[in-house]
């Protein structure tokens, strides 16, 4: 695919992604996190893309930075869940505290195959407290997933 064309699908997606991220800015306030995971969830409509996934990675870290990486982590963070969540990629929702010059400060972000999308490696990293997987259940551990196929 042609740069240009490149550019031109990724703008598309933006545009498609934008008004779900304006929603989740409001809703963020006034809907309960555990609610909001749930909704945000998709079930997948094919098998599992990682060419559509990166396609979607890539869309919302545009978007971030278009916007201002730090204000938006939990609404851009619920843009990607629930997009590679449609994926079948089975993504975990995270949410994490570290204390800060004297204060809590908070930051969401989204994991798959247990590795953390569209993050830097930061000298004083969160430690995660939530995590919402499969449906947008609350995870007691990220690590012991349970298979979303199985039926036990």
């Amino acid at each position: 695919m042609s740069p240009w064309l490149r550019r031109l699908r990724t703008g598309g997606t933006i545009g498609r992604l934008l008004p779900m991220y304006a929603t989740y800015a409001v809703l963020k306030r006034v809907v309960p996190l555990p609610r909001l995971a749930k909704r945000a969830w998709q079930d997948p409509r094919r098998p599992r893309d990682r060419a559509a996934e990166r396609h979607v990675i890539a869309a919302v870290g545009r978007l971030r930075h278009w916007i201002g990486r730090d204000a938006d982590c939990l609404q851009s963070s619920l843009v990607l869940y629930r997009e590679l969540s449609r994926l079948g990629a089975d993504p975990v929702l995270a949410v994490g505290f570290r204390r800060h010059v004297n204060r809590l400060e908070g930051h969401a972000w989204v994991s798959v195959d247990g590795r953390p999308l569209l993050e830097g490696t930061p000298d004083d990293p969160f430690s995660a407290a939530l995590h919402f997987g499969h449906g947008g259940a609350l995870m007691a551990d990220p690590e012991a997933r349970p298979d979303p196929t199985s039926t036990a």
